[in-house]
């Protein structure tokens, strides 16, 4: 007795509803299962109004501190200024990190604002490289360029 395959149907293809189910709850699966909360962060405290492109007054309202301020500003055209002259990127990592190496106590703050009309990405890449030169400290002030019209 001979038993014969049945022939393949012409129109038989591959059913995507299951396939595209199985993509979803990977989908669902894997954003349930990530972190977010930990990427590539530092932290930063927020100063006060009045101290935004001029040094941070350790000696306000009669407080003693015995922290060294240093005022980085970053312009409206990305340019760095920093405790009121200019500065390359280069320039700014270099400071920080032989400043790192006198001040071993850790009183070094680093008060970082930024003129309006700059960019959000300067102001980013400033940060990221402020944190890899060691700055242990540092404080973002609110804009340096005046008031907002």
């Amino acid at each position: 007795m001979r038993l014969r395959r049945p022939a393949p149907l012409p129109g038989a293809a591959i059913a995507l509803t299951p396939l595209i189910d199985v993509v979803f709850i990977l989908l669902i699966f894997f954003m349930l299962a990530s972190r977010f909360d930990l990427w590539n962060g530092f932290n930063l405290a927020l100063g006060p109004a009045e101290a935004a492109g001029s040094q941070v007054d350790g000696d306000r309202a009669g407080e003693k501190n015995d922290r060294s301020d240093i005022s980085i500003i970053l312009l409206a055209n990305n340019d760095i200024s920093l405790d009121g002259r200019r500065a390359t990127a280069a320039e700014l990592r270099a400071f920080v990190t032989d400043a790192q190496k006198v001040t071993t106590d850790r009183s070094l703050r680093f008060s970082v604002a930024a003129e309006q009309g700059a960019k959000v990405a300067a102001l980013v890449a400033l940060l990221e490289d402020l944190k890899a030169a060691g700055a242990a400290d540092i404080l973002l002030a609110p804009s340096a360029g005046g008031a907002t019209r």
